[in-house]
C-alpha cells in the first residue's frame, strides 16, 4: 500500500515504523483494557534503540528538537 501511494503523489512520503513486539513469542492484547504487564511492555518498547531512532527521525521530519 505504501509503494502504491508513494507513486500517486508529487511529493516525497517518508515511512517511519515503531515496533512493539521484541520477540515473536510476545503477545499483546488487542483490547483497550491492557494489563499492567502489557502496559509495562509498551513502555519498555518505547525506549528501545529501534523506536528511539524512529522517534528521532520523526522529530527531524517535523523540524522539532528532542
Amino acid at each position: 500500500m505504501f509503494r502504491i501511494s508513494s507513486g500517486a503523489f508529487e511529493f516525497p512520503i517518508d515511512q517511519i515504523s515503531f515496533n512493539l513486539l521484541e520477540n515473536k513469542s510476545d503477545r499483546i492484547s488487542l483490547s483497550w483494557h491492557l494489563t499492567k504487564q502489557e502496559k509495562a511492555k509498551i513502555h519498555e518498547a518505547f525506549y528501545s534503540a529501534e523506536n528511539q531512532a524512529s522517534l528521532q527521525r520523526l522529530s527531524e521530519l517535523l523540524g522539532t528538537k528532542r
